[in-house]
């Protein structure tokens, strides 16, 4: 799509005014240079000289050249058998030619008509732009008939991108309108100028609420974007490239982050020597100082699995980081295999330790996908590149391809590798020097781009691509569906929170202690806000937690007076911001990021209290309200904040939750025996320290025992006292006697025959590995369990393994 080159390039100047009076004069006068030529030669010759005209002095695009050529020449033709004179408006006879024109949309017959008007103007030597301002310098802006014409280039532009027709009618009836006004107040309708805009509102005279006209102004910002950005299709990938290094590439970290990479390499290529009691070793590939190699992300997960595997275990795992860095076969079946079969090891760590190890093919960019606007992913600069239109035909074909491909059931490791061919093929050229291929310097040109032309054309209204949603959507169950086996729980699960989420903007989590709440929460949290793990979080990220508690206030969560020391050593009061405000604000400044707040044990507080007004923004989010310390300025939740909260119902029921506060929040339950968390014990035990599954049994049926006792499932036990590595009969006896009986005697209070059948002693004779099924009662055990229950400290992992089957 070619466009107008910047605003300041438009004008039109007296020189080219006067050239084009000179030309006209041999046009219209018979008895000059065209007088032997036959009448439609002359015309044609006309109709070039237009085009140049177009070209050279209005900075029309290609597009709208062709547009205008091929409806002038079917006007010449059509005018001369009519024996009309072409450069004279005949508004019936146009008619009378565009009625002619099959299946012919009125939004076309107006951009011909007024394509023909600028001809016809053109033709005859009027002044096609001749207004001047007071200053008595030229306008930018052309004519309205040129402009509507422009108009609809942009809007066949937005129909490309997939912008459906009643979209299309509603910016046409918008801008339109702000043309006509720009204009006839001699203004640049392409110039972005909010007191002119101010002024039409006035001018206009509608009444407009607020969110109205700043939709208004956000199409007309699009449009002004649109052609003040114009001019890229006057370059080339050359010339973009050329501008990344006259921006300053390479600077002087190059070298470094050059260097940090041979570093890691040597690390990787060492990992065959490496013993287990060397294996921290291989954290210096993600633990950076001050240079890195394209960022190594939050390393959470490799921590964990280099800290936590076995002796046995790490020969396997090294040697299948190795295989991934230099084995034989297809690459992208051993990146899926390595990914799979390495606890911890990501798509991001594993792209890396690629790009570490073959620094001439794979670029530093290490996701397909990302969330950040900072850090776009390999599939986004490859669309990046292909809606440029700086791909020749075959790599955009090659492109829309790889780009379909993600919809279907393509591997993780075919994508990565065929991505970042793509992208290196199409670089090569600039940034590869004989053996010497700069990979580094083509991921931050790649960045530089995004940076700059990412937003190119790009439309600001609420209305996105359908391609957009589905890539948002595919992203999004990529990452739910890593968080759920973090989680231990079904994708569909968080697929039905995401959702509830997007309905109201805010869950709560609610079940007895030790079910996980918090824990799912700020997992959750931290998958939909883009990070990872905490070892991430800033304070000026997109993620906070705050705890309520009884003394917690509107002046805590919100914002309040705080006392200060000014520099006079006086006290001061000065109101000061509360964590809300905090993210609220950072989440207007990013309105295309999610932002996730986790408030736990939200029900401990007095909510009326601490909420306060911000009861009616949970429902109205976006809208402007006074709150108690900014009267004047007043305050909006943007609709881009969501808010997770967990309850604690063994201590308050969630009855006590006032009605207009459930109804603006969803509920979502975490019980131990149903739902989600039903059976979490024992997958964890099955993932993390198998052959212990007994201690799972136990519990379940213990929670049983308990249901029936209170009659309802707020204070059954959570998994979450169990979910310790190697747990045996010891240990499962400290966290009964000093967790779980305190809890179970609170519930039970007064009830001292059902309290002590909840000793861990009774317990476990009725439950443990070693129960028998002889009968026996709470309190009345038998020798052969007590036995059983005397050895079952030193039972083998076997014996365990048959017990929980004999259980199931």
């Amino acid at each position: 799509m070619q466009r107008l080159p910047p605003e300041g390039e438009l004008e039109l100047t007296n020189h080219a005014c006067e050239g084009h009076r000179q030309r006209l004069i041999g046009v219209l006068h018979p008895s000059c240079r065209f007088a032997a030529m036959d009448e439609r030669q002359q015309w044609m010759q006309r109709l070039d000289e237009f085009s140049d005209y177009l070209r050279e002095d209005r900075r029309v695009g290609s597009s709208a050249q062709g547009q205008y050529r091929s409806i002038v020449e079917r006007w010449i033709d059509f005018a001369l058998s009519h024996a009309h004179d072409p450069s004279t408006f005949d508004q019936l006879l146009i008619e009378e030619l565009l009625d002619r024109q099959r299946d012919l949309k009125d939004n076309s017959r107006a951009a011909y008509a007024s394509n023909l008007s600028v001809w016809c103007r053109w033709a005859s030597n009027e002044p096609v732009a001749g207004r001047e301002a007071n200053t008595g310098e030229p306008e930018l802006h052309d004519d309205i008939a040129l402009w509507m014409a422009r108009l609809e280039e942009y809007l066949s532009y937005l129909q490309h991108r997939g912008r459906q027709q009643p979209t299309i009618s509603n910016r046409r009836a918008k801008l339109s309108k702000w043309i006509r006004f720009a204009c006839s107040a001699g203004r640049n309708p392409a110039a972005w100028d909010p007191p002119a805009i101010e002024e039409a509102f006035i001018v206009w005279g509608t009444v407009d609420s607020p969110r109205q006209r700043d939709d208004i102004r956000g199409r007309i910002r699009a449009w002004c974007k649109y052609w003040s950005s114009s001019g890229l299709d006057a370059l080339t990938l050359g010339h973009l490239v050329q501008q990344f290094r006259d921006g300053g590439y390479p600077d002087d970290d190059v070298p470094h982050r050059r260097a940090a990479r041979a570093e890691f390499e040597q690390v990787l290529n060492s990992l065959p020597s490496l013993s287990y009691g060397q294996r921290d070793q291989l954290r210096a590939v993600w633990n950076t100082s001050k240079y890195d190699y394209g960022g190594a992300g939050v390393a959470a997960g490799m921590h964990t699995a280099l800290r936590d595997v076995s002796e046995a275990d790490w020969p396997r795992m090294r040697d299948q980081i190795y295989s991934l860095c230099h084995g034989p076969g297809d690459l992208a079946t051993r990146f899926d295999e390595t990914i799979a079969n390495v606890r911890g090891l990501g798509e991001l760590m594993a792209t890396r330790m690629l790009a570490i190890t073959w620094p001439n093919r794979f670029l530093p960019n290490f996701l397909l996908r990302t969330t950040s606007s900072q850090w776009p992913g390999k599939l986004e600069m490859i669309e990046l590149l292909d809606r440029l239109d700086l791909l020749d035909a075959s790599t955009a074909d090659e492109a829309r391809v790889l780009l379909d491909a993600t919809r279907g059931a393509r591997s993780v490791g075919e994508l990565v590798v065929r991505s970042n061919d793509l992208l290196a093929e199409v670089l090569d050229p600039f940034f590869g020097d004989g053996d010497f291929i700069d990979t580094w310097g083509m991921a931050q040109f790649l960045y530089w781009l995004d940076e700059h032309y990412a937003n190119d054309g790009a439309d600001s209204g609420d209305d996105e691509d359908a391609d957009e949603a589905d890539s948002y959507r595919e992203h999004l169950a990529t990452q739910l569906g890593d968080a759920a086996e973090d989680l231990l729980c079904g994708v569909g699960f968080l697929n039905d929170i995401v959702e509830l989420l997007e309905d109201k903007g805010q869950v709560i989590l609610y079940g007895p202690p030790g079910t996980g709440k918090t824990y799912f929460a700020r997992h959750l949290a931290w998958t939909l806000s883009g990070i990872r793990d905490d070892e991430e979080y800033e304070n000026d990220g997109p993620y906070s937690l705050v705890q309520f508690h009884p003394a917690y206030s509107y002046e805590d969560f919100f914002e309040g007076f705080r006392p200060r020391v000014d520099d006079n050593g006086q006290m001061t009061f000065e109101l000061t911001p509360g964590p809300l405000v905090r993210l609220a604000q950072r989440a207007e400044q990013n309105p295309h990021e999610r932002h996730v707040m986790v408030i736990d044990e939200i029900n401990r507080a007095n909510l009326p209290r601490v909420l306060g007004e911000l009861l009616y923004l949970l429902e109205y989010r976006d809208e402007w309200t006074q709150t108690q310390y900014r009267p004047e300025d007043g305050f909006t939740l943007p609709s881009n904040l969501w808010f997770i909260g967990t309850m604690n119902t063994a201590d308050r029921s969630i009855a006590l939750i006032d009605a207009a506060m459930r109804r603006r929040f969803h509920f979502v339950p975490f019980f131990p025996n149903h739902g989600q968390t039903k059976g979490l014990l024992r997958r964890w035990i099955q993932r993390n320290s198998p052959g212990r599954e007994w201690v799972a049994g136990l519990v379940d049926k213990v929670n049983n025992e308990l249901a029936e006792q209170m009659g309802d499932d707020h204070s059954l036990i959570g998994p979450s006292h169990f979910m310790k590595r190697n747990l045996d009969k010891d240990g499962l006896r400290r966290i009964w006697e000093y967790n779980i009986e305190p809890l179970v005697e609170d519930q039970l209070f007064g009830r001292q025959e059902a309290i002590d059948s909840f000793r861990f002693g009774s317990v476990w004779r009725r439950f443990g590995p070693g129960a028998t099924s002889s009968g026996a009662q709470p309190g009345e055990p038998d020798d052969q369990s007590a036995g059983a229950a005397d050895e079952a400290g030193s039972l083998t992992g076997e014996s365990e393994g048959v017990a929980e089957e004999g259980d199931a």
